[in-house]
């Protein structure tokens, strides 16, 4: 009976993360496309390469469970993203990076 709240409840953490990573990463990937004009992969692979295996590893587990992201979520993510975005450009450019 504890096993199986344990495992319960380490599903439903597996099932929450992953929905919320796919969502965050979905803005990612639309920003990148959107706003830039770049493959997201290609820019994750240049700036922080070691995390291209955990996005890997993220649409893996997605597929498995037959998890779709939220079209809410990523709207959400993207505007944020839209609106940082600028900001950052602007700020970096202002400091000579």
């Amino acid at each position: 009976m504890a096993f199986d709240f344990i495992t319960n409840a380490l599903d439903r953490l597996e099932r929450e993360f992953t929905e919320e990573a796919l969502a965050q990463w979905s803005a990612f990937v639309g920003f990148c496309e959107g706003e830039m004009k770049f493959e997201a992969i290609k820019l994750l692979k240049a700036i922080m390469p070691q995390a291209v295996e955990y996005v890997q590893g993220l649409e893996e587990r997605a597929a498995r469970l037959e998890i779709e992201p939220d079209p809410t979520s990523v709207e959400e993510y993207r505007d944020i993203m839209g609106d940082v975005w600028p900001k950052y450009v602007r700020g970096a450019t202002w400091q000579g990076k």
